[in-house]
């Protein structure tokens, strides 16, 4: 639509998205009493349904909301279901806890050597590496027992 077009039928001289949709809305279901703007409509009908989808995408697309996390399935990832028990784990097995690589893991066995067997899944955070953030992402793939 030109905006000589959008200008006449609305009196607006300016483009924004969000307030086009709301006019050619209007447009469209009081065009009895714009005959011109309905026959703009008419023409450029397919046009503007294509602008309005795009513009509608685009939005969506640029939005400041986080996307959903992608789910993949790796064959070595730990999941809820079978959590590691952190007193009994090995290295290797400390290792497929996600954000715990070789030296985490390592200070977590060395932690349990010198201070004995974990109470709690929270004194996790006791040991060097494992901050607040990265413990609440490792929380439910571990356990104590």
């Amino acid at each position: 639509m030109e905006r000589s077009i959008f200008r006449r039928c609305t009196g607006v001289d300016r483009f924004e998205p969000h307030v086009e949709s709301l006019i050619l809305k209007d447009i469209f279901f009081s065009s009895m009493s714009f005959p011109f703007c309905a026959k703009a409509f008419r023409t450029n009908g397919p046009l503007i349904l294509l602008i309005i989808t795009i513009s509608c995408v685009c939005t969506a697309a640029c939005s400041d909301r986080p996307s959903l996390p992608l789910q993949t399935a790796a064959s070595n990832a730990v999941s809820a279901e079978n959590a590691v028990n952190i007193n009994t784990a090995d290295l290797d097995e400390l290792q497929r806890i996600p954000h715990v690589g070789e030296k985490l893991a390592a200070r977590i066995i060395e932690h349990r050597e010198l201070n004995g067997p974990f109470r709690r899944v929270e004194h996790l955070m006791l040991i060097q590496g494992i901050s607040d953030k990265r413990f609440r992402k490792i929380r439910p793939l571990v356990r104590v027992e």
